[in-house]
């Protein structure tokens, strides 16, 4: 869903309902809403947060309180969420485990930019991209969307290949 670290800090097992469908998961306040606001994730394929949500449910025995918990040093899970800036430490952590070059260049939002960046280059129009991620600003939305082409060239070669040929 492109959730800000303060956001994945504040979800609940209380505030999430699963259904066939998938899950909706709502936040009693965000950045830009302090009224509340719900969201839906699909059932998917693969990579489902649906289904590895139901997992980690399961595997956790939890049934109520932060989804994601703190971890001690020796492993054991504790009562109370994650501290939004140790996303930051877990993320680069889990980069590095992967291999992944210049690990320190990422930070938080890294992977709601990586969500609006792949959304945009699969199709979705801005206007879903939006809704989805819970943009209500056109200007936000596009600062996270990192263009593969920034000067245009394949769209301006395509387009003279059109014109020569029509």
């Amino acid at each position: 869903r492109g959730f800000r670290s303060d956001e994945l800090s504040r979800l609940t097992i209380e505030h999430i309902t699963l259904s066939p469908e998938g899950m909706t998961l709502y936040l009693p306040s965000t950045k830009n809403n302090e009224n509340g606001i719900s969201f839906r994730a699909p059932i998917l394929s693969r990579l489902c947060p649906t289904t590895a949500y139901r997992h980690w449910l399961n595997l956790s025995g939890l049934t109520d309180g932060p989804v994601f918990r703190s971890i001690n040093r020796w492993g054991q899970l504790g009562d109370s969420a994650i501290k939004p800036l140790s996303y930051v430490k877990l993320l680069r952590s889990l980069f590095d485990s992967a291999g992944l070059a210049d690990v320190n260049e990422y930070g938080s939002h890294s992977l709601r930019r990586g969500f609006a960046t792949w959304a945009a280059a699969s199709g979705w129009s801005l206007k879903d991209l939006m809704e989805y991620v819970g943009w209500r600003d056109m200007a936000s939305a596009m600062r996270y969307i990192d263009v593969p082409d920034p000067f245009g060239q394949v769209r301006i070669e395509q387009q003279l290949q059109l014109a020569k040929h029509g």
